[in-house]
């Protein structure tokens, strides 16, 4: 995320964020996943990539434990 968000591509920084979601997820930490969620949603946005944004923000709200979804 630190390499990506230095790329000056909010693009590519809320794709390594919502990597950092997923992995976060998986080791059984949601508020950290929700915060990334949220961060690559207002990456997304800056952008103007809607689809992103919107992806981003339903992950935000579907969070939750390892093997929970």
């Amino acid at each position: 995320v630190r390499a990506a968000s230095g790329a000056d591509s909010p693009g590519w920084e809320a794709v390594a964020l919502l990597d950092r979601c997923d992995v976060e997820r998986r080791c059984g930490m949601p508020a950290d996943a929700r915060r990334s969620a949220a961060l690559a949603g207002r990456c997304f946005a800056r952008k103007g990539h809607l689809p992103g944004a919107s992806r981003a923000v339903t992950l935000h709200a579907n969070v939750t434990p390892a093997g929970g979804g």
